[in-house]
Order: C-alpha cells, then sequence, then structure tokens
C-alpha cells in the first residue's frame, strides 16, 4: 500500500499520513493523488491528522507493506496543489525489507 507521508517543515518530528492505495504486488504502479486530500483551512475539520495535506506541507512517499516495517523515502518535496507534476517513487527490495526511493519529477 501506497501513502504520502507528511510533515509541517523540515525540522517537524510530527508526521501525518495522507491518502492510501489499495495493496498491490510487487512489480506493479499505483499513482496517489494528493490534490484528492488537499485540506481547505476555513474547514475545522480539514486537519493534517485527519488526513489532510496543505500547500507548503513537506511530503514523501510512505510504504506500508504486509510484512514488513514499513518505509518511508528520505526525499521530501513541498506540496503545491497547483503545481501539475508528479513526483516519482520506487518501492523495492523484498516483501520483509521495503526501499523507498525518489526517481525525479515529471512535468
Amino acid at each position: 500500500m501506497l501513502k504520502g507521508y507528511v510533515k509541517v517543515s523540515d525540522s517537524s518530528s510530527e508526521y501525518y499520513k495522507c491518502g492510501a492505495t489499495d495493496n498491490f504486488p510487487v512489480g506493479k504502479e499505483r499513482t496517489l493523488n494528493l490534490n484528492d486530500h488537499e485540506g481547505d483551512m476555513n474547514n475545522p475539520t480539514h486537519t493534517r491528522s485527519n488526513g489532510y495535506i496543505f500547500k507548503g506541507d513537506k511530503v514523501t512517499a510512505y510504504a506500508a507493506g504486509s510484512a514488513s516495517k514499513d518505509a518511508f523515502g528520505s526525499m521530501w518535496l513541498d506540496y503545491n496543489p497547483d503545481a501539475n507534476r508528479t513526483a516519482v517513487f520506487t518501492l523495492s527490495g523484498a516483501m520483509w525489507d521495503l526501499k523507498v526511493s525518489f526517481d525525479g519529477i515529471e512535468e
């Protein structure tokens, strides 16, 4: 399962998960559109702890494995809902040893 992993700033020690794909087998691709989880600052129920992301938040990929410790990327990107770009991450390793790597930005 792929999720967004969010923090408020580079120095933040609190993390939140945002969105999720279904479970999928090794070798398959999934896309997670974080714009589907963009929060509205004027709506009090739209909080990071409720799974919303806000412009300027830091985000990376998070892999939740069924037989392994979860893993997340080391590259944190600034979330911008207007950027119209896709961050590409690769999940690799074995089910018991997942790794998340940043591949780049697709325009």
